[in-house]
């Protein structure tokens, strides 16, 4: 069945079937399409829609990755043209994640976020979009919420956990 993981296995052997019944002329066609497709940024209405759909969390992996392979901490600034054509920004906290790694700030909650950084964000955003939308950008926040800690917990001399008094608590 399509799309199966059987079929996927077979893909490879299926693909250099395909690329040796080439000709030569045909094998240098499909080589440089394929140049052009590695080179060159996919139509519009694609980055649209990759954007839209796909784009928060290929950010939140590549963070969480950076992190885990490289100790990096990122915040990542997005923007991006939706299948309307209007300039949209990834704002509020959706791109910091860094309150989940390793007892981690998040950079945009300690830095005047609102005040110096997403004004100039928007500027560069305008210039580098040729200030083709007259409006103004729209922010989108993200729909997941950031793990936060419940409780914190302190130590003993010993590194033991200690619990807290809950009577009372709801």
């Amino acid at each position: 069945m399509a799309g199966s993981e059987g079929i996927i296995t077979k893909w490879p052997k299926a693909a250099k079937t395909v690329i040796n019944c080439l000709s030569a002329e045909e094998r240098e066609e499909a080589e440089a399409m394929a140049e052009k497709w590695n080179n060159e940024a996919v139509l519009p209405d694609i980055q649209a829609e990759v954007a839209e759909s796909k784009g928060a969390d290929m950010i939140e992996h590549f963070a969480t990755e950076i992190f885990k392979k490289a100790g990096m901490r990122v915040c990542i600034l997005s923007a991006w043209k939706d299948s309307q054509g209007k300039l949209m920004l990834g704002g509020d906290c959706s791109h910091d994640f860094n309150e989940q790694f390793r007892d981690g700030e998040s950079f945009i909650k300690t830095r005047d976020w609102d005040g110096i950084i997403m004004p100039e964000w928007v500027e560069y955003v305008g210039e580098q979009f040729d200030g083709e939308d007259d409006g103004e950008p729209q922010i989108v926040k993200s729909k997941k919420q950031v793990a936060k800690k419940l409780v914190e917990l302190d130590e003993d001399a010993n590194g033991c956990l200690i619990l807290p008094d809950t009577t009372g608590w709801k």
